[in-house]
């Protein structure tokens, strides 16, 4: 009764394709081999006629019915390394492969292998995460990522997507609202994706013109756009912005000059007069293996034009920031001061640097159904956070999360710092996913409340007005231990705008 072939690469692919935690894989597992053997999600797979159910009672298509038996015939049949990988392979599908356990305990008449298979879903029993129930781990993160290498044949876009969300640890999403550029989804598109030792940013151009469009990093998740022609490379007769240094493109790291701009305005108002504003652009791109807490911040070191004339503002500390809007990078705004008359036709030297609190190691907080979650507490260096609910709203395309922040043992002052930026550190890190394995979108949230006790409400949406498919699962990062990550810049004979 069982069926050989095919399994382990099967099994392969599947791991490539889904987020380390457990809950995340049945979660998408369940609805059939859609990500694991290739097609796209959302496409219709061929299911036999009598197709065997998951513990769950939702049906498993041909294709993992067929690697399940594959995966029990190696477990009755291949030597001990093979077992005992099909066994793990098994027992992290969950309850796709239970349903089709029990049938196979009830077909074979060998009494050894019924009893294996009774521990193997014994195991996957086990192993289930507790619905609603908050689960806590320590993850480390890398100041320099290894470089990043995929060989892909006959890849789907969801296939790509997943093994680039493996070897970065970042969700992914595809906006599969493609504006009619092609008529329809993805199921049809597959490529050949050959990659070694690149950087992030290479291999997300690889795999974003692969399929006709780009991959950028947008709120902490890794997003397909097809409305996003691929990105013109930068050739021989291309000058590289703000004078970056060659072979920027591969570093973890990467800050480059992308805009002057100076705007005056007159007011008749309250504060009558003419204000002026004179701000330098950069264009900030890490890899995402690299977590950053809070904002970067600025240090304007030397600002001149070729008169002489000191471009640097009279204030400090300088004003900077921006994030988003910007691919797969973050906008980083530096404010200059334009002369007050006879100005340069150049800017002889701008140079300083962009620091960063990088995060080596974080609290990673998971939920598997966070909708059924209400009061989840942890308590981490001090503070305490409490996932208060999940609440879905807008007939299933919306859901509101909030998320409550108590300080127990932190002075005032070190509380203070804490605080400060630790509202965007939880809008980037935190994710939620929902049954189909969609990332969603963040749209906006806030907060606030006595000082001692801060209160967040966040909300998130699907990418094209669909309902969300439930249950949806929450994943939070909070930093335990963080490294300051400083980018120089160093630029010269720049046109004053």
């Amino acid at each position: 009764p069982f069926v050989p072939g095919g399994c382990r690469a099967g099994g392969r692919w599947y791991d490539g394709g889904m987020k380390t935690t457990l809950w995340a894989r049945w979660a998408v597992v369940a609805l059939g081999a859609g990500v694991m053997m290739g097609t796209a999600r959302g496409a219709d797979t061929p299911t036999a006629t009598e197709a065997p159910k998951a513990a769950d009672g939702g049906q498993i298509d041909e294709a993992t019915r067929t690697m399940i038996d594959s995966l029990v015939d190696e477990l009755a049949n291949g030597d001990n390394d093979a077992a005992a990988d099909a066994r793990k392979q098994l027992i992290q599908l969950g309850p796709v492969a239970k349903g089709r356990l029990v049938e196979l305990q009830k077909e074979t008449k060998d009494g050894r292998m019924r009893m294996v298979l009774r521990q193997v879903m014994a195991e996957i029993d086990a192993s289930a995460p507790p619905v609603g129930k908050m689960e806590q781990a320590t993850v480390k993160f890398p100041l320099n990522p290894p470089p990043i290498s995929l060989d892909l044949k006959g890849a789907t876009l969801d296939v790509a997507m997943g093994e680039l969300a493996k070897v970065t640890g970042v969700p992914y999403s595809v906006n599969e609202n493609n504006g009619g550029r092609r008529g329809g989804r993805f199921p049809e598109l597959v490529a050949n994706i050959h990659l070694e030792k690149v950087s992030f940013a290479e291999a997300a151009d690889g795999v974003g013109d692969a399929y006709g469009g780009q991959v950028q990093l947008n709120e902490g998740n890794l997003r397909f756009d097809p409305n996003s022609r691929p990105v013109q490379r930068r050739g021989a007769d291309r000058p590289r912005p703000g004078g970056a240094p060659a072979g920027d493109e591969g570093a973890p790291a990467r800050l480059a000059l992308t805009m002057l701009t100076r705007n005056q305005q007159m007011n008749f108002g309250g504060e009558a007069g003419k204000q002026e504003q004179f701000i330098a652009v950069f264009d900030l791109r890490l890899d995402p293996r690299i977590r950053v807490a809070g904002q970067p911040r600025v240090t304007l070191e030397e600002a001149v034009d070729d008169k002489g004339h000191n471009l640097r503002p009279d204030k400090a500390p300088m004003r900077m920031m921006g994030y988003g809007g910007m691919g797969r990078g973050m906008a980083v705004q530096v404010e200059l001061k334009y002369p007050d008359r006879d100005a340069g036709e150049r800017i002889a030297k701008l140079k300083g640097n962009v620091a960063m609190e990088a995060i080596t190691e974080a609290t990673v907080l998971t939920i598997a159904d966070a909708t059924q979650a209400t009061n989840q507490k942890a308590e981490i260096g001090g503070a305490r956070y409490t996932i208060v609910s999940l609440t879905p709203g807008d007939n299933g395309r919306r859901v509101e999360v909030r998320l409550v922040m108590e300080n127990l043992s932190m002075k005032t002052e070190q509380w203070r710092q804490y605080t400060q930026d630790i509202h965007q550190t939880m809008a980037r890190s935190l994710t939620v996913t929902d049954a189909k394995g969609r990332v969603l979108r963040s749209q906006g949230g806030g907060g606030g409340g006595p000082p001692t006790r801060l209160e967040y409400t966040f909300n998130y949406g699907t990418d094209n007005g669909e309902a969300m498919a439930l249950p949806l699962s929450l994943r939070l990062e909070l930093p335990n231990k963080t490294e300051m990550l400083t980018i120089p810049f160093d630029l010269s004979d720049l046109p004053m705008p």
